[in-house]
């Protein structure tokens, strides 16, 4: 129970975090529709409305298993194609060795492409956003390029550099049909023998603001309705990198994590401004977000390989 009510958290936050505050309040109140009766070509599928009107208007039309659905992130070894069908699943995931059993290029986007016709074939025709854990290039895939860890490009302090690692990544990313990246790690490590330093580019909060806030821009570019460009994710959470060594409660991970022993001040200080300022920079994008989602289903993008 605590798992799924994690998923819902992280996906609601995903979801609504960078809403402009005119349009959450703005919103149009829709009645709930007897769904049973609900026609397949629904108002929500309207290319003119607004993501306020078209939120409204779809919530209205789900049941509460589609909500809960929508809402559950799953790993795609754990799941089958009926399966999100059956219970409306929003997202999955390729976790560490996720990959097709033919680890190739089209084999990987054909695996996406299979879970996203069966999300399509849902009563609501909702898209899923598929993601992989693809930090120093997409390593999951086979003869993709691997990048140094995060400590690597570092200690470069190198931006542009860090940028152009971030663009590649995305574009095999984009050759497998992924849209979701859980890149970039941007903790600041406090402690050398923190199990996941090779994940943080530096101890030094301006320099893992200023190369995050570069990766975020390579994986993201100038807006998501560029197909060349995916979703980043800032990881894993505020203050991550400050657990004091030795503090964790569970015998099976001792090395990354813990507690994070600060006071409120220190936490906003040297923990928090790296997921401001990133926070800011995936707003800028945020609306092409959405329209790419927004798209009617039968012109959504996919990669068919026979």
């Amino acid at each position: 129970m605590k798992k799924l009510i994690h998923i819902f958290l992280l996906f609601k936050i995903l979801m609504t975090a960078c809403v402009p505050k005119s349009t959450a309040v703005d919103a149009p109140v829709v009645a709930p529709v007897d769904v049973a009766t609900e026609p397949l070509d629904s108002p929500f599928l309207a290319i003119d409305l607004t993501q306020a009107e078209r939120a409204a208007d779809l919530l209205a039309r789900m049941t509460l298993e589609e909500k809960i659905g929508q809402m559950t992130l799953v790993e795609k070894d754990s799941i089958s194609g009926d399966a999100v069908m059956r219970y409306f699943i929003g997202g999955v995931l390729s976790g560490g060795g996720g990959a097709p059993a033919r680890n190739t290029i089209e084999r990987w986007a054909k695996m996406v492409d299979n879970f996203q016709k069966a999300a399509l074939k849902t009563r609501l025709g909702i898209p899923i956003i598929y993601g992989v854990d693809a930090i120093h290039g997409h390593g999951n895939l086979r003869g993709a390029v691997i990048f140094p860890h995060n400590i690597g490009l570092g200690a470069t302090g190198d931006s542009d550099l860090v940028r152009r690692v971030a663009q590649a990544t995305a574009a095999e990313m984009a050759a497998t049909n992924i849209r979701w990246n859980y890149a970039p790690t941007i903790s600041v490590g406090q402690d050398i023998r923190w199990g996941r330093t090779y994940e943080v580019f530096s101890e030094n909060m301006d320099l893992v603001t200023q190369l995050g806030v570069a990766y975020l821009e390579g994986l993201q570019g100038d807006s998501l309705s560029d197909y060349m460009s995916v979703l980043a994710t800032s990881k894993h959470y505020i203050g991550d990198g400050g657990t004091v060594w030795g503090s964790s409660t569970n015998s099976s991970y001792i090395i990354d994590v813990g507690d994070l022993q600060v006071d409120e001040a220190t936490l906003r200080a040297l923990h928090f401004p790296p997921y401001r300022k990133g926070g800011r920079s995936r707003c800028e994008v945020h609306n092409s977000v959405v329209k790419q989602l927004e798209r009617h289903k039968n012109a959504w993008p996919t990669v068919s390989f026979d």
